[in-house]
């Protein structure tokens, strides 16, 4: 099957492998081929399938979607500051200048390891990352190492959909949390959204904090068996189940497995009020009246931009009439600065004098 012609310097530029006004000197010095013979143009219309460099075919030569292992310490960005590892540092030199730019689908903290999914392809990202997509949020698994045993209540107010971190105004999504070695205080916890630093967040408002954080899956994504540092390319497969698969509908709240199961443990979870109440505190509403008086003011302000707007296209097209315009808006400046000013001043109090004297000088 005979593929679509493309420009060779726009292809190769696209792949990441040089620019466009240096892909003659690449094509020299790599041993580029077309078709087994050398290009003679940067402009030439060639067959990408025919494409070789060093007698080998391109690799890679479709849009990518690959699975990351992220070692602690590596950066999910695109942008090197200082001192930073970024995750693009663990890849090929050339994906870095791919176009459509290869783009991680949301981010993992710092000092978090595991899975982070890149691709050109934007709206796969979207799916990925959004949790306001059509289809709903993919639940993210975690791994997460505590530093305090569980209390018991924790599944109850993860999965309530009514705490409310810290400086924040908007009560969380509801998550899961599930006991995976209670003797290594291992758990796992899945999130239908993404909030800065949410998972230490939501541990420090039930009094306990994260000692390590390791993600496993994204949706039908999981990490498997590839080595920290590594990565793969997802199969037709695995992305047609990201289109396909539709959020979890069971986000209600659970009871997890407890540390201790004794007795005394079990009265204390089976008590009537709820314990998200405490870990929870009322959201804060922002007051009505104040949000329309916002609102006032912007209008206002919008207003005023575009009488200024239509004032500088009414100059730009009619120049002869700048001076009368100018004239007119300083008297109806002056004008409103005279209503202003309505008030009347109190008169001031006026000194006595002596009447004049009507005789006659002598």
């Amino acid at each position: 099957k005979m593929s679509k012609l493309v420009r060779f310097d726009k292809y190769l530029s696209n792949l990441g492998y040089t620019t466009r006004s240096k892909v003659m000197k690449f094509a020299r010095q790599q041993n580029v081929t077309v078709a087994g013979r050398r290009v003679k143009s940067a402009s030439e219309m060639v067959n990408p399938t025919d494409i070789r460099i060093g007698d080998k075919p391109l690799p890679y030569a479709d849009n990518l979607s690959i699975v990351l292992h992220k070692p602690r310490g590596y950066v999910t960005s695109r942008k090197k500051e200082g001192d930073n590892k970024i995750i693009y540092d663990l890849l090929p030199s050339e994906f870095f200048d791919r176009k459509p730019l290869l783009v991680a689908a949301g981010r993992l903290d710092k000092w978090a390891s595991g899975l982070v999914v890149l691709s050109q392809d934007h709206k796969f990202v979207q799916r990925l990352a959004a949790p306001k997509s059509r289809a709903g949020a993919l639940g993210k698994v975690y791994h997460v190492q505590l530093m305090n045993d569980l209390t018991g209540n924790e599944a109850s107010v993860f999965a309530s959909g009514k705490l409310l971190l810290r400086s924040e105004t908007k009560e969380l999504k509801p998550a899961k949390i599930e006991i995976i070695d209670p003797q290594e205080k291992l758990v796992q916890m899945t999130l239908y959204e993404g909030r800065y630093h949410q998972i230490r967040r939501m541990l420090a408002a039930v009094k306990n904090k994260a000692v390590s954080i390791h993600r496993v899956q994204v949706g039908p994504l999981s990490l498997g068996s590839l080595p920290v540092g590594h990565w793969r390319i997802l199969t037709p497969q695995e992305i047609e189940k990201v289109w396909k698969q539709s959020p979890s509908s069971s986000l209600i709240a659970e009871t997890s497995k407890t540390v201790d199961s004794s007795p005394q443990k079990q009265e204390e979870q089976s008590q009537d009020t709820p314990a998200s109440q405490d870990a929870a505190p009322a959201p804060v509403r922002v007051p009505l009246r104040k949000s329309l008086s916002q609102v006032r003011k912007t209008k206002k302000k919008m207003e005023k931009l575009k009488q200024k707007r239509e004032e500088k296209k009414f100059i730009r097209h009619n120049p002869q009439l700048e001076g009368e315009v100018k004239k007119a808006k300083a008297d109806e400046q002056a004008a409103s600065e005279k209503g202003d000013k309505q008030e009347v001043k109190p008169k001031s109090p006026r000194t006595s004098r002596k009447p004049k004297s009507t005789k006659k000088k002598l």
